[in-house]
């Protein structure tokens, strides 16, 4: 019962930031596949996680059954760590159906940090070089974009994830972009920061195929 509950959870909070997140698009004229983190949603699925495992655990107490000794987590190596094991894990099945990773997804956030990754898979949005630092290339009807807000710190640029595998890069780091854009960051992001690739869908084979998830 409580393996159901924890899937439970982390779904509603994927959900609820999904839905928040396509508002946050919307406004922002995003057209195309996005997916969005907001660090508020893994708090808070996180804090609801141990007040129901601790819930559980005083229930037994209460009916003379003593300590269930029950596990918070799933199992090392289980299946559904991949999608259900925190609001990271959903967040980052939605990225890498979309053209992005979590490399690590056990880094906790830290706390208002929120990012809006658009995949513009489709090329309907051309984000043009004015966006941030120019990329060296022509800009391409395929560019991704990320933005970026925390406390008074705010972050958006082109991501080159074009479609041809033969001319560019794979996949993109996200502090690589970052760092060359010379825009400075807040030092406590760097750890979450680091822990973003992106990549076009038609070469996400590639990548996920050298990046397999850790579960």
């Amino acid at each position: 019962m409580y393996e159901c509950y924890r899937i439970d959870m982390v779904s509603s909070m994927s959900s609820a930031s999904y839905v928040e997140g396509k508002e946050v698009a919307k406004e922002m004229g995003c057209t195309g596949f996005t997916v969005y983190y907001n660090s508020d949603y893994y708090y808070k699925s996180e804090d609801l996680i141990d007040t129901v495992h601790d819930h559980f655990e005083a229930l037994s107490y209460k009916y003379g059954c003593g300590p269930m000794e029950l596990p918070r987590d799933f199992p090392k190596g289980d299946i559904r760590n991949t999608r259900y094991a925190s609001y990271n894990t959903g967040v980052n099945s939605a990225l890498r159906g979309t053209g992005g990773s979590m490399i690590d997804w056990t880094i906790p956030p830290p706390k208002g940090f929120k990012m809006l990754f658009d995949s513009n898979c489709m090329g309907l949005n051309q984000y043009p070089p004015s966006m941030g630092e120019e990329i060296p290339g022509e800009p391409s009807l395929f560019d991704s974009a990320v933005h970026i807000q925390y406390q008074g710190w705010s972050f958006s640029h082109r991501l080159p994830t074009r479609m041809d595998p033969t001319r560019y890069p794979v996949s993109v780091h996200l502090m690589d972009v970052i760092r060359s854009s010379g825009k400075g960051y807040p030092k406590e992001l760097e750890a979450l920061l680091d822990n973003f690739d992106f990549y076009a869908i038609n070469v996400g084979k590639l990548y996920t195929d050298a990046h397999p998830l850790k579960y």
